[in-house]
């Protein structure tokens, strides 16, 4: 600032400027951010120090300029010529430096040396509020984790304990710093810890149907056990030599036998409240489960396979018959005695499946040989 070459101008310039300087003086110590950056000093932080110590410095400058303006100003009063030359001059005010500056310099620099101040204060304090908002809400979020997570029968699961572990870890970080950003030390942990209490949950939601289907799928599997090992039987006793059948899967096999009373004790797990071990063990069930589904469904297939082979051509000779007759072969030797060969064939027991599959096709090839209109 530039002082008026009028003696009164230039003390009420003066006593503006420093007017300016104590109001943000006074404003500054008590905003709620100073309480933060005396801390923050305190505990050796370098940034809050030096505005700390700025502050200070600007405390003792303003004493010391107080006092250059009010002699200012009674110099001004007194017409004292030398008084106001000298504390308008460059050298008005000696510093707790030993260095002298004059009123006009010193005051503006004041000035920009506190904007500089309070705003870094600001900034600093803007960061620690924004850090307590998020390590709040990361607190609220991981407490409700860590609920649900009891519920659930997991609070010692290890995503949970990470979550701890890094919470702790944020708090305290926060705690020597303010300005910590908790975020970078808990999201990763936060996220796994969501993502897997969400996971038992739904597994908890699945179970109970989960649970019904399994007991259904024991049941389709004893029935195909079942089937397969009468398809087994009744091929044997009702074709000869059957072929593409397959070992039945017996009462007695392990994978049979422990179906049901291992499905039995993931009940018990759920009925303890046990849902993680119980989702675990249900997974791996299933698993299994569906392998022995498919092998005993297949061996029902291919066992029956042999008799309703059988029964097919049985159908095929029937309707051949029918419609030899329908045609007016109903005397034909030759066709008669063919349809005669194949119905004894099917149902001989056991039946020479490959030698009747023969005498059906010849049966079909002759009947269609002498039907109207037939290409002889």
């Amino acid at each position: 600032m530039a002082l008026s070459s009028d003696p009164d101008r230039a003390a009420a310039d003066v006593a503006s400027a420093l007017t300016s300087v104590a109001t943000g003086l006074f404003e500054a110590d008590s905003s709620p951010d100073i309480a933060f950056v005396r801390a923050q000093a305190d505990a050796g932080d370098h940034e809050a120090s030096e505005i700390a110590a700025g502050l200070a410095l600007l405390w003792q400058e303003y004493a010391l300029a107080k006092d250059a303006s009010d002699d200012l100003t009674a110099a001004v009063a007194a017409g004292d010529q030398r008084g106001v030359a000298k504390l308008l001059g460059p050298a008005a005010v000696t510093l707790p430096t030993g260095a002298t500056s004059s009123l006009d310099r010193l005051l503006a620099e004041m000035l920009k040396r506190l904007a500089t101040a309070t705003s870094a204060m600001s900034r600093l304090g803007a960061s620690a509020r924004q850090a307590l908002a998020r390590l709040d809400a990361t607190t609220v979020e991981a407490g409700s984790l860590v609920a649900r997570a009891t519920a659930l029968g997991i609070d010692d699961d290890p995503e949970l304990l990470r979550l701890r572990t890094s919470l702790d870890a944020a708090i305290q970080a926060v705690a020597r710093d303010p300005s910590t950003d908790p975020s970078t030390l808990t999201d990763d942990a936060l996220e796994a810890a969501r993502s897997r209490v969400g996971e038992m949950e739904r597994q908890k939601g699945e179970l109970p149907q989960a649970l019904t289907q399994a007991r259904a799928l024991v049941g389709d599997i004893e029935r195909l056990a079942t089937k397969g090992a009468d398809g087994h039987a009744t091929a044997l006793e009702k074709v000869a030599s059957p072929v593409g059948l397959l070992a039945p899967i017996a009462g007695g096999d392990p994978r049979l036998r422990d179906l049901a009373p291992q499905l039995a004790r993931i009940d018990d797990d759920v009925a303890s409240g046990l849902w993680d071990k119980a989702g675990f063990a249900l997974a791996a069930w299933r698993t299994a489960a569906d392998a022995l589904h498919a092998e005993v469904a297949r061996i029902a297939t291919a066992n029956a396979a042999p008799v309703a082979r059988r029964n097919e051509l049985r159908g095929q000779l029937q309707a051949f018959r029918a419609k030899s007759l329908a045609v007016g072969h109903g005397e034909h030797p030759a066709l008669d005695d063919l349809h005669e060969q194949a119905q004894r064939a099917l149902h001989s027991r056991p039946c020479d499946l490959a030698a009747a599959e023969r005498l059906v096709r010849d049966y079909i090839s002759g009947v269609n040989a002498t039907a109207p209109g037939a290409r002889r």
